[in-house]
């Protein structure tokens, strides 16, 4: 959980800090990230790919998200700071004792978001990172489990399952800025 800490720590720090310098040059064409969610075909839309760099606390942290009708869901890799703009290709964890990277599932109900898992085992891949042309391509597996529960459960409505699988994961060439923190 210390990296989700720093997860928090860095978006504060970019609303309260400012930014020194971001790179903005989003592509205009559609970008997917595509999964199966507990056995279910799904291809999310891309809505944000960030890489946030920073020296001060030597760590950088490469966030896509992406979204279907229903839920948003985010990626989160985490690696320490050097001065070019990817992020290191390899594997990046999530288990009991490791957090270097995962995903996180939100589930959209009324209007509003509503995330209720942790983050269990899995594996986010980073298999090409481009500096120049800010992309990142990749695979990842993870298991997620709902807070305080032990089945699935009813919340406003929706039914929300206990375990989330999210296997057979692919993103390519998702196209991120670079925001450097002060």
């Amino acid at each position: 959980m210390k990296k989700v800490n720093v997860l928090i720590a860095l978006f504060f720090a970019a609303l309260v800090l400012g930014c020194s310098s971001s790179d903005s040059g989003s592509s205009s064409s559609a970008q997917n990230v595509t999964f199966k969610f507990n056995g279910v075909d799904v291809t999310a839309a891309v809505t944000s790919a960030k890489l946030y760099k920073s020296q001060g606390t030597n760590e950088k942290m490469l966030k896509i998200t992406a979204e279907t009708t229903d839920k948003e869901f985010e990626w989160t890799f985490f690696s320490g700071y050097s001065a070019d703009d990817a992020i290191p290709t390899g594997d990046y964890v999530s288990s009991e004792n490791v957090d270097d990277g995962y995903a996180y599932v939100s589930f959209k109900i009324n209007g509003n978001k509503y995330g209720m898992h942790n983050p269990d085992n899995g594996t986010l891949h980073i298999t090409s990172c481009n500096s120049g042309a800010k992309t990142a391509t990749g695979t990842f597996f993870q298991t997620l489990h709902a807070i305080g529960e032990t089945q699935d459960f009813d919340y406003l409505g929706v039914t929300i399952p206990y375990e989330i699988n999210m296997t057979n994961g692919v993103f390519t060439n998702i196209h991120y800025d670079v925001v450097v923190l002060n």
